[in-house]
């Protein structure tokens, strides 16, 4: 199920105001912030909501290449936390886990809908009869 998992979100909420009133974003240089907005993505499709604290993965997944460890890490310590499996965003991660119990719910309701479906359609016999 890994992969359905990973499909399952394919969009992830971005907030324009939020994103040009940052601090934090302001601060950043130009390719800060692209490579800022491509490890939240990176976080939000990872399995476990969570960046790997691997930092030669983090200076791929941004962009970075060998510029990672004087232009990436500022934006580490800057906008996420660290955690036991691995590094946050916390505004992003809140967003995930939200998403994702929402998605739970609803797929959770679309089964009860379903079996209650086959139920009525077994329950009359499929003839069509009325």
């Amino acid at each position: 199920m890994p992969d359905v998992e990973r499909s399952r979100f394919p969009y992830m909420p971005f907030y324009v105001d939020d994103w040009l009133s940052s601090d934090s974003v302001e601060s950043f240089t130009l390719e800060q912030q692209g490579a800022y907005l491509l490890l939240l993505a990176r976080q939000w499709k990872a399995k476990d909501g969570m960046l790997p604290k691997d930092e030669p993965t983090l200076a791929r997944w941004s962009r970075l290449g060998s510029r990672w460890r004087t232009v990436g890490r500022p934006i580490i310590e800057r906008c996420f936390v660290e955690r036991s499996g691995g590094l946050v965003n916390v505004r992003c991660r809140r967003l995930w886990e939200d998403i994702k119990d929402r998605s739970k719910k609803a797929r959770a309701a679309a089964e009860i809908r379903w079996e209650q479906e086959r139920r009525d359609r077994a329950g009359h016999g499929g003839n069509g009869g009325g």
